[in-house]
Protein backbone atom coordinates (compact mmCIF):
# COMPACT_ATOMS: atom_id res chain seq x y z
CA UNK A 1 0.00 0.00 0.00
CA UNK A 2 1.34 3.55 -0.89
CA UNK A 3 0.21 6.82 0.22
CA UNK A 4 1.12 10.50 -0.30
CA UNK A 5 0.89 12.35 2.25
CA UNK A 6 2.13 16.65 2.64
CA UNK A 7 3.46 17.98 5.92
CA UNK A 8 5.27 20.93 7.21
CA UNK A 9 8.87 21.59 7.34
CA UNK A 10 10.87 24.57 7.41
CA UNK A 11 7.81 26.19 7.40
CA UNK A 12 6.86 24.74 3.54
CA UNK A 13 4.61 22.06 2.53
CA UNK A 14 6.67 19.06 1.79
CA UNK A 15 5.71 15.56 -0.04
CA UNK A 16 6.29 12.11 0.88
CA UNK A 17 5.16 8.78 -0.33
CA UNK A 18 4.87 5.93 2.46
CA UNK A 19 5.10 2.43 1.18
CA UNK A 20 3.50 0.16 3.37
CA UNK A 21 3.74 -3.79 3.06
CA UNK A 22 1.31 -4.10 5.73
CA UNK A 23 -0.65 -2.28 8.39
CA UNK A 24 2.09 -3.45 11.51
CA UNK A 25 3.25 -0.33 13.08
CA UNK A 26 6.28 -2.78 14.75
CA UNK A 27 7.43 -2.85 10.56
CA UNK A 28 11.13 -1.78 10.31
CA UNK A 29 10.45 1.54 7.75
CA UNK A 30 13.31 3.17 5.49
CA UNK A 31 13.62 7.06 4.78
CA UNK A 32 14.99 7.51 1.60
CA UNK A 33 17.09 11.00 0.98
CA UNK A 34 17.86 11.93 -2.30
CA UNK A 35 20.52 13.68 -4.03
CA UNK A 36 21.24 17.20 -4.71
CA UNK A 37 19.76 17.21 -8.12
CA UNK A 38 17.16 14.69 -8.02
CA UNK A 39 13.96 13.38 -5.93
CA UNK A 40 12.07 10.84 -4.54
CA UNK A 41 11.13 9.51 -7.94
CA UNK A 42 14.90 8.31 -8.42
CA UNK A 43 15.50 4.88 -10.15
CA UNK A 44 17.19 3.65 -6.98
CA UNK A 45 14.83 4.72 -4.79
CA UNK A 46 12.19 2.86 -6.68
CA UNK A 47 14.35 -0.33 -6.76
CA UNK A 48 14.75 -0.59 -3.30
CA UNK A 49 11.79 0.62 -2.25
CA UNK A 50 10.02 -2.73 -4.06
CA UNK A 51 12.81 -5.30 -2.90
CA UNK A 52 12.49 -3.99 0.48
CA UNK A 53 8.56 -4.39 0.43
CA UNK A 54 9.10 -7.86 -0.79
CA UNK A 55 11.13 -8.21 2.07
CA UNK A 56 8.41 -6.83 4.51
CA UNK A 57 10.13 -3.55 5.23
CA UNK A 58 8.54 -0.01 4.70
CA UNK A 59 9.98 3.01 3.12
CA UNK A 60 9.18 6.57 2.79
CA UNK A 61 10.46 8.98 -0.50
CA UNK A 62 10.06 12.28 0.18
CA UNK A 63 10.94 15.53 -1.95
CA UNK A 64 13.79 17.91 -0.16
CA UNK A 65 12.70 21.41 0.03
CA UNK A 66 12.07 23.28 -3.64
CA UNK A 67 12.76 19.74 -5.41
CA UNK A 68 10.10 17.56 -6.83
CA UNK A 69 6.32 18.25 -5.23
CA UNK A 70 7.27 19.91 -2.43
CA UNK A 71 7.54 23.44 -1.87
CA UNK A 72 10.59 26.19 -1.93
CA UNK A 73 12.67 28.41 -3.38
CA UNK A 74 15.42 25.88 -4.97
CA UNK A 75 18.38 28.84 -4.51
CA UNK A 76 17.54 29.15 -1.13
CA UNK A 77 18.60 24.89 -0.90
CA UNK A 78 20.77 24.67 2.74
CA UNK A 79 22.20 21.81 3.84
CA UNK A 80 20.45 22.18 7.24
CA UNK A 81 17.11 23.16 5.80
CA UNK A 82 17.21 19.30 4.03
CA UNK A 83 18.76 18.46 7.71
CA UNK A 84 15.14 19.77 9.03
CA UNK A 85 12.99 18.00 6.50
CA UNK A 86 14.53 14.31 7.22
CA UNK A 87 13.80 14.83 11.27
CA UNK A 88 10.05 16.38 10.13
CA UNK A 89 9.51 12.93 8.28
CA UNK A 90 11.12 10.88 11.04
CA UNK A 91 8.76 12.65 13.68
CA UNK A 92 5.93 12.40 11.04
CA UNK A 93 6.33 8.28 11.50
CA UNK A 94 6.89 8.82 15.28
CA UNK A 95 3.97 10.42 15.45
CA UNK A 96 2.38 7.17 13.46
CA UNK A 97 3.35 4.90 15.47
CA UNK A 98 6.57 3.98 14.07
CA UNK A 99 9.28 3.51 16.41
CA UNK A 100 12.12 1.42 14.20
CA UNK A 101 13.42 3.85 11.57
CA UNK A 102 16.38 3.83 9.38
CA UNK A 103 18.38 6.43 7.01
CA UNK A 104 18.99 5.58 3.62
CA UNK A 105 20.72 9.03 1.85
CA UNK A 106 22.33 8.97 -1.26
CA UNK A 107 24.96 12.10 -2.15
CA UNK A 108 23.69 15.42 -0.98
CA UNK A 109 21.30 13.65 1.06
CA UNK A 110 23.70 11.62 2.13
CA UNK A 111 25.01 14.64 4.27
CA UNK A 112 21.89 15.33 5.13
CA UNK A 113 21.22 11.68 6.84
CA UNK A 114 24.54 11.61 8.22
CA UNK A 115 23.96 14.78 10.75
CA UNK A 116 20.90 13.90 11.54
CA UNK A 117 21.08 10.38 12.65
CA UNK A 118 24.24 12.34 14.59
CA UNK A 119 21.56 14.10 16.50
CA UNK A 120 18.15 11.52 16.29
CA UNK A 121 18.60 9.36 19.18
CA UNK A 122 16.41 5.96 18.43
CA UNK A 123 17.76 5.20 14.57
CA UNK A 124 19.03 1.46 13.48
CA UNK A 125 21.33 1.85 10.87
CA UNK A 126 22.45 4.23 8.54
CA UNK A 127 23.04 3.37 4.71
CA UNK A 128 25.05 6.38 2.54
CA UNK A 129 25.18 5.85 -1.38
CA UNK A 130 28.46 8.24 -2.59
CA UNK A 131 27.66 10.60 0.26
CA UNK A 132 29.05 13.99 0.30
CA UNK A 133 31.26 14.93 3.61
CA UNK A 134 32.50 18.02 2.64
CA UNK A 135 30.28 20.75 0.60
CA UNK A 136 33.01 23.50 0.82
CA UNK A 137 35.74 21.91 -0.46
CA UNK A 138 33.75 20.52 -3.62
CA UNK A 139 32.42 23.87 -3.98
CA UNK A 140 35.84 25.58 -3.61
CA UNK A 141 37.57 23.61 -6.48
CA UNK A 142 34.85 24.68 -8.99
CA UNK A 143 33.59 28.11 -8.03
CA UNK A 144 35.99 32.00 -7.35
CA UNK A 145 33.98 31.94 -3.61
CA UNK A 146 34.99 35.45 -3.39
CA UNK A 147 32.94 36.27 -6.50
CA UNK A 148 30.36 34.44 -5.08
CA UNK A 149 29.65 36.29 -1.81
CA UNK A 150 30.29 39.79 -3.54
CA UNK A 151 27.36 39.07 -6.46
CA UNK A 152 25.05 37.26 -3.44
CA UNK A 153 24.48 33.74 -5.70
CA UNK A 154 26.24 31.64 -8.18
CA UNK A 155 24.92 29.35 -10.73
CA UNK A 156 25.97 25.58 -10.02
CA UNK A 157 26.29 23.51 -13.20
CA UNK A 158 26.10 19.94 -11.92
CA UNK A 159 27.69 16.74 -13.18
CA UNK A 160 24.53 15.85 -15.00
CA UNK A 161 24.37 19.32 -16.63
CA UNK A 162 21.37 20.92 -14.55
CA UNK A 163 22.56 24.61 -13.63
CA UNK A 164 21.18 25.45 -10.15
CA UNK A 165 21.68 28.93 -8.86
CA UNK A 166 22.62 29.07 -5.29
CA UNK A 167 22.68 31.86 -3.42
CA UNK A 168 25.73 32.07 -0.83
CA UNK A 169 23.73 30.92 2.07
CA UNK A 170 24.42 27.86 0.58
CA UNK A 171 27.90 27.75 1.13
CA UNK A 172 28.22 29.71 4.53
CA UNK A 173 26.03 26.63 5.84
CA UNK A 174 28.22 24.09 4.70
CA UNK A 175 30.88 25.47 6.37
CA UNK A 176 28.58 24.84 9.97
CA UNK A 177 27.56 20.84 8.58
CA UNK A 178 30.74 18.86 7.51
CA UNK A 179 30.17 15.07 7.79
CA UNK A 180 33.56 14.60 9.84
CA UNK A 181 32.45 17.00 12.47
CA UNK A 182 29.19 14.87 13.29
CA UNK A 183 30.82 11.14 12.13
CA UNK A 184 32.17 10.45 15.54
CA UNK A 185 28.70 11.16 17.11
CA UNK A 186 27.30 7.86 15.26
CA UNK A 187 27.02 5.09 17.36
CA UNK A 188 24.39 2.61 14.78
CA UNK A 189 25.74 0.66 12.17
CA UNK A 190 26.65 2.88 8.91
CA UNK A 191 26.92 1.54 5.47
CA UNK A 192 28.69 3.47 2.70
CA UNK A 193 28.89 2.62 -0.76
CA UNK A 194 31.04 4.51 -3.36
CA UNK A 195 32.39 4.18 -6.57
CA UNK A 196 36.05 4.61 -7.56
CA UNK A 197 35.36 6.49 -10.93
CA UNK A 198 33.38 9.39 -8.93
CA UNK A 199 34.78 12.53 -10.42
CA UNK A 200 31.57 14.17 -8.56
CA UNK A 201 32.38 13.58 -4.84
CA UNK A 202 35.76 12.03 -4.28
CA UNK A 203 36.04 8.26 -2.68
CA UNK A 204 38.56 10.26 -0.91
CA UNK A 205 36.16 11.49 1.32
CA UNK A 206 34.26 8.39 1.60
CA UNK A 207 37.25 6.83 2.91
CA UNK A 208 38.09 9.52 5.61
CA UNK A 209 34.55 9.39 6.74
CA UNK A 210 34.58 5.62 7.06
CA UNK A 211 37.68 6.50 9.58
CA UNK A 212 36.12 8.05 11.85
CA UNK A 213 32.72 6.30 12.37
CA UNK A 214 33.21 3.81 14.71
CA UNK A 215 30.63 0.90 13.33
CA UNK A 216 31.58 1.57 9.26
CA UNK A 217 31.75 -0.91 6.63
CA UNK A 218 33.10 0.87 3.09
CA UNK A 219 32.16 -0.75 -0.31
CA UNK A 220 34.15 0.68 -2.60
CA UNK A 221 32.37 -0.44 -6.28
CA UNK A 222 35.77 -0.44 -8.61
CA UNK A 223 34.82 1.61 -12.25
CA UNK A 224 31.64 3.33 -10.98
CA UNK A 225 30.49 6.76 -11.43
CA UNK A 226 28.45 8.83 -9.39
CA UNK A 227 25.05 7.95 -11.22
CA UNK A 228 26.25 4.57 -11.60
CA UNK A 229 25.45 4.81 -15.04
CA UNK A 230 26.74 0.40 -16.08
CA UNK A 231 23.57 -1.44 -15.13
CA UNK A 232 25.94 -4.11 -13.49
CA UNK A 233 27.53 -0.78 -11.04
CA UNK A 234 23.62 -0.13 -10.44
CA UNK A 235 22.66 -3.41 -9.24
CA UNK A 236 26.01 -3.97 -6.98
CA UNK A 237 25.32 -0.71 -5.62
CA UNK A 238 21.70 -1.26 -4.87
CA UNK A 239 22.14 -4.84 -3.80
CA UNK A 240 24.97 -4.40 -1.41
CA UNK A 241 22.44 -1.29 0.73
CA UNK A 242 19.42 -4.03 0.47
CA UNK A 243 21.46 -6.48 1.87
CA UNK A 244 23.04 -4.31 4.66
CA UNK A 245 19.22 -2.87 5.37
CA UNK A 246 17.84 -6.64 5.86
CA UNK A 247 20.99 -7.94 7.54
CA UNK A 248 19.83 -5.10 10.35
CA UNK A 249 16.45 -5.26 10.36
Amino acid sequence: MKRKVFLQSNGKRLCAVISLPSADKALPVIVFAHGFASSKESKTQARLERMLNERGIASVRFDFFARGESDGSPEEITISKAVNNINDVISYLRGMGYARIGLCGFSFGGLASLIAASGNDGLFMLALKSPVSDYVAIMDSCHDISMWRRNGYVDHLGKSGAETRLKYSFYEDARKNIAYDAAGKIEIPVLIVHGDADDTVPLEQSVRLSEIIRNCELVVIHGADHQYTAPEHFDKMVNVIYDFITAHS
